[in-house]
């Protein structure tokens, strides 16, 4: 369940951090400097997540205050993107670094990879809602075979005692590791990892 956990905070820090990006690009189209866009950015997200301390939030907090003490910004945002290795994040650090370097339209980035971002989960919200809806279905069809017995065994039983004297009982045996085989099949094709 640490796994669930890890992956939990990960979207949540996603999501915080497409708020960072929408936070600082309109920062920065209204005229404020990069370090200002960032500190507008914490405060902005404290008050959209309600004050709440979270792994982005720290990591937030600690860049700003790294800047307000004088270490160069591309070094804070380097320092960012290693405590939170996420990779959207990373992808945001490498295009950065390579904007401030080379002059590049910083706010044009920066939108265009909170847009990204948000079209990615957007996608993992559908597919993890198809994905559930699926694991329901799975789960649904394998108790369907055990109601059917349970029907006909309960309206007619002398057309089910066959099933249970003789070659019924290899069948009936067969039809059930069948049934456990599907069972396990269809949960290992749940499992879907990244």
């Amino acid at each position: 369940r640490m796994e669930g956990f890890a992956e939990r905070m990960r979207r949540l820090a996603a999501a915080q951090f497409e708020q960072l990006l929408f936070s600082v690009t309109s920062s920065l189209q209204a005229g404020k400097s990069l370090e200002n866009a960032f500190r507008e950015a914490q405060s902005d997200l404290s008050k959209i997540y309600g004050g709440g301390e979270s792994v982005l939030t720290r990591a937030l907090r600690r860049l700003n205050a790294a800047v307000a003490h004088g270490v160069p910004l591309e070094r804070a945002v380097e320092d960012f993107r290693r405590t939170l290795a996420i990779r959207e994040i990373d992808d945001w650090a490498d295009m950065f670094r390579t904007c401030r370097r080379t002059g590049g339209d910083l706010v044009q980035v920066m939108r265009t990879t909170a847009r990204a971002i948000a079209g990615k989960m957007n996608l993992e919200r559908e597919w993890a809602v198809l994905i559930a809806a699926k694991r329901f279905e799975a789960r649904a069809l394998s108790v369907v075979p055990f109601l059917m017995i349970a029907l006909i065994r309960y309206g007619s039983p002398e057309y089910m005692d066959a099933l249970y004297r003789g070659e019924g009982r290899i069948v009936m045996a067969a039809a059930l590791a069948l049934l456990v085989c599907g069972m396990r099949l269809s949960g290992r094709l749940m499992r879907i990892e990244d």
